[in-house]
């Protein structure tokens, strides 16, 4: 069994208040290349009495906000607030040229949860010439494969599940 938790919170806030404001807000978070892996290697022999599980398990928490607020009365304001969420990431279980054997065999590649929120926003108060802006966006690049390579022998005396999920995906 592998396991990767990865959790990561980004908050940004600023405001300004005078004659003429801009205030800007950045909340950005980056996972790349986090990789959750079970490997069984050339030659292995796995002979279980009972069940025999493999199984590599991952789950990902982002959650980035910005804010600006500029609230006053002012003859000119700008406000911009940009949120980022960015998930680049793979999840892999490789049988490569071996040979398992149980009562039950479960092979697994699961992503457990994915959550990535990004939230901005931008207030530009009672003004003359107000402009707010605000950008929110997440982007997940994630993937979660079983391979059996030429070679392996899988031999369940029951069953034999091989499986690759994702179990809980969100994104706001």
């Amino acid at each position: 069994l592998a396991q990767s938790n990865d959790e990561a919170d980004s908050n940004s806030k600023s405001g300004q208040a005078g004659v003429v404001t801009y205030s800007s807000a950045t909340a950005d978070i980056d996972f790349n290349s986090t990789v959750t892996s079970v490997t069984v290697g050339d030659g292995a022999l796995i002979d279980a009495e009972e069940t025999l599980l493999i199984k590599s398990a991952a789950s990902i928490d982002a959650d980035a906000h910005a804010e600006t607020d500029n609230p006053a009365v002012s003859a000119a304001t700008g406000a911009v607030a940009s949120s980022d969420v960015d998930i680049d990431t793979a999840q892999f279980t490789p049988i490569n040229d071996a040979i398992l054997i149980g009562k039950n065999v479960e092979i697994r590649s699961e992503v457990t949860s994915l959550k990535a929120e990004a939230e901005a926003d931008a207030v530009a108060g009672w003004n003359l010439d107000a402009d707010a802006t605000s950008t929110a966006k997440v982007d997940t690049n994630m993937s979660t494969t079983v391979t059996v390579t030429d070679g392996a022998t899988i031999t369940g005396l029951n069953s034999v599940k091989i499986e690759a999920e994702y179990m809980s995906v969100s994104t706001k």
